[in-house]
């Protein structure tokens, strides 16, 4: 019998991911890119050449083979027309969220025609986090591997997509 509880929390899958390269956290990425339909919300999670940008080079590839994804650390916000319109911001060099950005930012969250892919997420203030968000974490194992997490919410995602 299910649980009344199962009705109010939404059941969360977790996905754990070891690479060896940075061309196979790249083909991870577009291997996930699969599951992503628009509107959803991914944030990445990890230090420094953590393989972040690799990642969504992975998810944008999947999306149109002919744009080219630099780390856009040095602007806020780069769009990608692609056959889903992607939003990739990175908050690297944010040192705290004014009213601008946060307004900037919550505005590409609630666009539900595209897909937000947001580096250095841990930086968004908490109310501006949007209820349903895709999690991914990045840890350095040595200088190629890295473990990846997933997690994922059920209701919003396929638990079986995950990069299978």
């Amino acid at each position: 019998m299910e649980s009344p509880l199962s009705r109010i929390i939404p059941k969360m899958s977790v996905f754990e991911y070891y690479t060896n390269s940075e061309l196979e956290t790249e083909n991870l990425g577009k291997a996930y890119a699969e599951c992503l339909k628009p509107g959803d919300t991914v944030f990445l999670f990890g230090s420094l050449g953590a393989g972040k940008t690799t990642f969504v080079r992975g998810i944008v590839s999947y999306f149109s083979n002919s744009i080219v994804v630099k780390s856009p650390s040095y602007i806020l916000v780069s769009i990608y027309d692609a056959i889903i319109p992607l939003c990739h911001i990175d908050l690297f060099r944010i040192d705290r969220f004014d009213h601008i950005i946060a307004g900037e930012i919550a505005e590409y969250f609630g666009d539900e025609s595209g897909i937000k892919i947001v580096e250095w997420a841990e930086k968004v203030p908490q109310e501006f986090v949007p209820q349903k968000v895709i999690k991914i974490y990045f840890e350095i194992l040595s200088i190629d591997r890295r473990k990846i997490t997933i997690e994922t919410i059920n209701e919003s995602n396929n638990s079986e997509c995950p990069a299978s």
